[in-house]
């Protein structure tokens, strides 16, 4: 047989023929091709149906991960704004004491009191930062901030 033959009509004739001579024979015959294509149709659908149910619950993890994450980036940040707040009143208190004309001996102090306070902000923004994952200020300014937190002193003004 070659494909010349399935181009004639002859060819496709002779089963139509079977057919119309041989319904009830060719019923059993078509009731089986239904029925095995039926099942196969289900299975396959099973098949998918499952993966993705699988590919659900994986997302799921990942949301109830990132539901994780994010609490703990609000009460990280909750800190951090506490942090701030510090480093506010510390400045407004270190500019009243310049205003003021304050001596030096006091106005070290204070402005050591400000940098621990701007050095517990940094690593309470970066804490924020770690908490959701990505830090872009902290990797871009954090090599400038090596002294932030250290006491003013011999070797504060290196």
């Amino acid at each position: 047989m070659q494909v010349e033959d399935l181009l004639k009509p002859e060819f496709w004739k002779q089963p139509w023929v079977a057919l119309q001579n041989d319904f009830w024979v060719m019923l059993p015959v078509f009731a089986i091709v239904v029925v095995a294509v039926w099942w196969l149709r289900g299975w396959m659908s099973k098949r998918e149906i499952g993966g993705l149910k699988g590919e659900i619950s994986a997302k799921n993890g990942e949301i109830s991960l990132l539901e994780r994450q994010l609490k703990d980036a609000v009460a990280k940040s909750a800190a951090s704004d506490t942090a701030m707040d510090e480093v506010e009143k510390r400045f407004k208190i270190l500019e009243g004491a310049i205003a003021a004309k304050a001596e030096n001996a006091a106005l070290v102090a204070l402005a050591s009191q400000m940098q621990s306070a701007v050095g517990e902000l940094v690593a309470r923004q970066a804490a924020v930062s770690n908490a959701v994952g990505h830090r872009p200020w902290i990797d871009d300014i954090g090599p400038g901030l090596q002294g932030a937190g250290r006491s003013f002193g011999a070797g504060a003004f290196e």
